[in-house]
Order: structure tokens, then sequence, then C-alpha cells
């Protein structure tokens, strides 16, 4: 995998409007997931920053996020 851009995560962020709370990456598969202060989980490629999923639904802030192997 290639190195990603540094600027990545500022690119994802600014796009969606958000506070970011906690993140994880996953190297294996090239993902990072990071929780919001708006109670929304967002997990992108961490080469070309292609948001895949937001997910909605929890009750609060999300202070940890963690990929389980």
């Amino acid at each position: 995998m290639k190195e990603p851009e540094r600027s990545r995560v500022k690119t994802v962020c600014e796009e969606e409007q958000c506070i970011l709370y906690s993140g994880d990456i996953d190297t294996r598969k090239g993902l990072v997931a990071a929780g919001t202060v708006f109670r929304v989980l967002i997990v992108w490629k961490l080469d070309s920053g292609q948001i895949l999923h937001r997910l909605r639904g929890h009750t609060g802030v999300i202070f940890d996020t963690l990929f389980l192997n």
C-alpha cells in the first residue's frame, strides 16, 4: 500500500464538517474509522480518502474507536 497523504484526514473532515473524537487505522485493510461529536462513525479508505460508510445511531459522542481483527 502506498503512503497516504498527510492531509487525507483533514480533507475528509472538511467535506463532512465533523469534529473527530476518536479514530483507528486498520493498515492491513487500508481503512480509517473515526467517531465524531455528532454521533456518527465514518469509515474511509486510507489511500484515497473515499468514504465507505457513515454509521449513524449512536446515542452519544463516540469517544473510542477500535478495529477488531
